[in-house]
């Protein structure tokens, strides 16, 4: 990771994993809960200690990181099932946190899901919640929203604990909860033909009706639009040409646009 200074074209500092390896390749990158970036990793080679692999990492904006238990997150051994460099980790913010108020969502790529404390990752291998919640492969760039106290988060993955057996389900929807000790279950899922799309939700006023947005790329190539609380499906695009993987859609100024080869496709409200 490198930081740049937006008044001067000059790198003021850089941060990468203790030892070699351990990349980020995930569709959002890195994210930023208001006072520190989060970043995950990739399998880095091994070294006594902590490796710097396999690891949700907190920095500070400076990225001078001395890194203590509470810096980090990682899953133990070397096994390329456990990259959690794949989906960028997910900073969600709970009313009724109760001692968690703030926890951080992260995938990996056998699709496990680990919640974890912001204020404290937990070091290796002490997750507040870990739950298998998609098949293997996720690469994603996942999405909050909340669903009154508490928060929801769409990928676009092939669920694995989806209600009903959706078995070819292409996006999942978790619910998580707060309290003494945060959770979560898989709350929907919905049926989606597309590869390594990042998800957006939409909503009237931050909190109402919530919308979650996909594309398709490289199968259906449609825009789906799908209920934030039940997965029903609300919009079915026509195809779009040359969308391709890792594609999010952007709403702004009332509008959605997805970027294709060559052209970007713009939606509006039907009049």
């Amino acid at each position: 990771m490198v930081g740049f200074r937006l008044n001067r074209p000059a790198a003021f500092g850089a941060w990468l994993t203790p030892s070699r390896g351990g990349g980020n390749w995930a569709p959002g990158g890195i994210a930023f809960d208001g006072k520190h970036l989060f970043i995950g990793t990739g399998v880095a080679d091994s070294m006594d200690g902590w490796s710097g692999g396999q690891s949700v990492i907190r920095l500070p904006l400076d990225l001078d990181l001395n890194p203590t238990p509470q810096d980090f997150f990682a899953v133990s051994g070397s096994d390329y099932d456990h990259d959690l460099g794949m989906s960028n980790p997910l900073p969600i913010d709970l009313s009724d946190g109760g001692p968690h108020p703030a926890l951080v969502i992260t995938f990996a790529r056998d699709g496990k899901a680990y919640l974890l404390d912001r204020a404290d990752l937990g070091g290796v291998d002490h997750p507040l919640d870990a739950q298998t919640v998609a098949e293997y492969g996720v690469v994603t760039s996942p999405a909050a929203y909340r669903i009154g106290r508490d928060a929801m988060v769409a990928l676009q993955a092939r669920g694995s604990s989806c209600p009903g057996g959706e078995g070819d389900a292409g996006v999942v929807a978790l619910h998580i909860s707060g309290g003494p000790q945060p959770s979560m279950h898989t709350a929907w899922c919905a049926k989606l033909r597309g590869y390594a799309e990042g998800a957006i939700v939409t909503t009237s006023d931050e909190t109402a009706d919530p919308i979650v947005w996909i594309v398709g790329a490289e199968r259906d190539e449609k825009l789906h639009g799908f209920r934030g609380d039940t997965g029903q499906e609300v919009f079915t695009g026509d195809p779009l040409s040359g969308l391709r993987h890792f594609v999010t859609v952007l709403a702004a100024a009332g509008r959605l646009y997805v970027a294709g080869d060559g052209r970007i496709f713009a939606f509006g409200l039907g009049r």
